[in-house]
């Protein structure tokens, strides 16, 4: 509009009238030669900049919502992590106790024998399979990761008829300091767009093989933590972030899973990257050990 207004300006100033003659102005004054690109420049300057700003402050305002729906999922996420951590850790240990007792009793009735004995022997033996079933099919060698891919694991057993879960090759060390809830974090969003992944493959391709397999392993000094998954084969990226755009309705919620873990993971010194071959998509996170 400025400019507009400004070229308007200069188009009816641009002719006058000296003693009944027509006299171009850039005659008159020829340093308007110079001055009128120099003001057309200094507005388009001032549109472009002004476009920048409104940018900037679109991408702050999103990093902004981005941050407080991390803040928000850590916060959420903390108090039951720690709680879980202590909870399995104290069924792990009532559970070792329970074993060693059981089987001392059952020594004992094997010494008295007896028809009576045989019953008692019986219900030890349920007893020791109640308490088997107790433990986590899943281990990881930390509780919390335990229990997260133990839920997720039996979520995609729900979710997608006859997919194949395996995450035998996935075990934290002691080298491995990744607080509980940032593994929580790691772990929750990137299984959940791996079953997401899987699901939306079986809507298109009935007949494909869906699975879900977790694995780390060390580096020199860094810790790589792999999720791979089937998926459809399409994948699109964003040009800034390498990430891939979420297929998801909500736009508020959009790569927001993604984002947390890169978060995390540049927290601990490193990043993640996403890898797609055909239709094989791997989720890749690094962190320092």
């Amino acid at each position: 509009m400025a400019g507009v207004l400004v070229s308007v300006l200069v188009r009816l100033l641009l002719i006058t009238v000296t003693d009944g003659i027509p006299v171009l102005l850039y005659e008159k004054y020829p340093a308007l030669y110079l001055i009128i690109p120099l003001i057309a420049f200094v507005l388009l300057g001032a549109v472009v900049f002004s476009f920048r700003i409104y940018q900037d402050m679109v991408a702050l305002q999103e990093e902004r919502a981005e941050k407080i729906v991390l803040e928000n999922q850590i916060t959420q996420m903390q108090g039951p992590m720690v709680e879980m951590e202590h909870l399995y850790d104290g069924i792990r240990s009532v559970k070792h106790d329970m074993k060693n007792h059981m089987a001392v009793l059952q020594n004992l009735l094997r010494k008295k024998g007896g028809g009576e004995d045989e019953e008692i022997r019986q219900y030890f033996e349920g007893m020791r399979q109640s308490v088997e079933q107790i433990d986590s099919s899943v281990h990881t060698g930390n509780a919390v990761s335990d229990a997260v891919v133990g839920s997720k694991f039996r979520y995609a057993e729900k979710k997608v008829k006859g997919i194949r879960l395996d995450a035998s090759r996935f075990m934290l060390t002691v080298a491995v300091t990744i607080k509980a809830y940032d593994m929580g974090i790691i772990l929750n969003n990137g299984l959940d767009s791996a079953v997401e992944a899987c699901m939306r493959m079986l809507e298109k391709q009935p007949d494909a093989e869906a699975y879900i397999t977790i694995r780390s392993f060390k580096a020199r000094n860094m810790y790589f933590i792999e999720i791979e998954n089937s998926f459809d084969g399409v994948a699109l990226f964003h040009k800034d972030s390498g990430l891939p755009i979420s297929t998801k309705k909500d736009k508020e919620v959009q790569g927001i899973g993604l984002k947390n873990i890169r978060k995390c993971a540049v927290k601990y010194g490193g990043d993640l990257d996403c890898i797609v071959k055909g239709n094989k998509f791997t989720l890749s996170v690094m962190v320092k050990s």
